[in-house]
């Protein structure tokens, strides 16, 4: 064949190749989002999805989407750049004349937007009647709308009702304050549940917990699991912003198609009851920080062979020498309940006593049964040594990818060298890195 025939055939597959392309606009896209816009060699920032647009037919379309697909980093505001600039006080408005061909504009960018993002300053930056003659030419404003991402102070506003179609938004954030009272919270849920009843995924966060500045409170105090219930077809929800209590997580295992969680929990699960519940009858992950006591009742309200995935951070801060039993309990229930492909587990880490050593190899040994584990990820008090590497750790996970202790301690440095020799014949696919083992000296 000529090779310059050929050479025509690779670029037309690429040029046709939908698949391929997007991806490389992603590519552009995160990118940009990551190094910023880069340089011309006149001194301009150019995106370069703006320039592919220009300059080739081909990909114009893809790169469109793409460009305004997620308009996380710029909110709002690239709407508002489409009409000519008009402001009333403080707050942007529309102007009273704006062209036909901006409207035509308007509506092209519109319904290419999947993702938007309303920070807490929106309701003072925007004026509502900028929403109202958006809505008065198409309305919902973006009708293909998949990811709605807003402070709770905008979506207790009116104004919301202009950004939730009721079919095609799949994915919903709230962002809440530490300030945020129970009737705006339940006016928030209230209002996504009657417009977006088909909503699969709720993030609930408050950044002024996540870092630590302010203590969490208990999440029922801001919303009833009530108001939560209309979710049918719920599959994933995370709450980060608030506590959840005992009787909460009792109320959300009732939700049939949940397949992701993701809570902190308050210290009030009852001890001694160990009757097993059916709870969670789709659950695949669970990311749950709760003291490591309480894991054994909460496992048990999990349906039995349900979790595919757990995520566990230990709240009680305390060390293995105190823990040990209730991490051995909480280790037996686990694999007896669930045949775990991703496990991550997040105890105290500190200097393990060397009278201590043995006690955590024993501890850590339960999950040896988990023949169907992946990845694995133990941050926790652990000391290691050969013998134990080669006899129990590397023949139990047969499928194994992905190991990571980096807190664990390795009797003695050759031991260590053995052990991941013996890591690469028995885990042919393994990802074993040096860093993963604190070699003790």
């Amino acid at each position: 064949m000529d090779p310059d025939l050929a050479e025509n055939i690779v670029a037309t597959d690429i040029l046709f190749n939908t698949d391929l392309l997007a991806i490389i606009c992603q590519d552009l896209w995160d990118t940009v989002k990551t190094d910023g816009c880069p340089v011309s060699p006149n001194g301009d920032r150019v995106h370069p999805l703006v320039s592919l647009t220009l300059t080739c037919k081909a990909l114009s379309s893809l790169a469109l989407d793409t460009l305004w697909g997620d308009t996380q980093t710029y909110g709002f505001q690239p709407i508002l750049y489409i009409f000519p600039s008009a402001s009333s006080g403080n707050l942007q408005v529309l102007p009273e004349d704006i062209p036909d061909q901006t409207w035509v504009r308007f509506r092209q960018y519109a319904n290419r937007v999947r993702s938007i993002t309303f920070d807490p300053t929106s309701c003072d930056r925007f004026s509502s009647t900028i929403f109202l003659r958006l809505a008065e030419y198409q309305g919902p404003i973006f009708p293909k709308l998949q990811c709605l991402r807003s402070d709770v102070s905008f979506v207790a506003s009116p104004s919301i009702l202009f950004f939730l179609p009721t079919k095609t938004p799949n994915e919903i954030q709230l962002t809440f304050s530490r300030w945020t009272d129970l009737t705006t919270s339940s006016a928030c849920i209230r209002a996504i549940k009657w417009q977006v009843p088909a909503l699969q995924t709720l993030h609930v966060c408050c950044p002024e917990f996540d870092n630590g500045r302010h203590h969490a409170t208990p999440f029922t105090g801001l919303c009833s699991i009530a108001n939560l219930a209309g979710f049918k077809n719920l599959r994933s929800l995370t709450i980060k912003s608030h506590l959840v209590d005992y009787d909460t997580i009792m109320q959300l295992s009732a939700f049939d198609n949940l397949e992701d969680l993701c809570v902190k929990t308050t210290s009030n699960v009852p001890s001694g009851n160990r009757q097993t519940q059916d709870g969670f009858p789709s659950l695949k992950s669970l990311h749950i920080s709760p003291k490591v006591s309480e894991m054994p009742r909460i496992l048990r309200i999990v349906r039995q062979g349900t979790l595919g995935t757990l995520t566990f951070i230990d709240t009680s801060n305390e060390a293995f020498h105190t823990n040990s039993e209730f991490m051995m309990d909480f280790h037996r229930e686990l694999v007896a309940r669930f045949p775990l492909r991703n496990l991550s587990l997040t105890y105290w880490a500190a200097q393990l006593d060397k009278a201590l050593w043995a006690s955590s190899r024993a501890v850590f040994e339960p999950l040896y049964e988990l023949p169907r584990l992946r990845s694995i990820h133990f941050v926790g008090e652990l000391a290691m040594d050969d013998e134990t590497i080669k006899t129990s750790l590397a023949p139990s996970w047969p499928h194994i990818e992905s190991i990571s202790i980096p807190q664990a301690s390795v009797v003695k440095r050759h031991s260590f060298v053995c052990g991941a020799v013996s890591f690469g014949k028995v885990l042919s696919k393994a990802c074993v890195a040096g860093h993963a083992y604190r070699v003790s000296r």
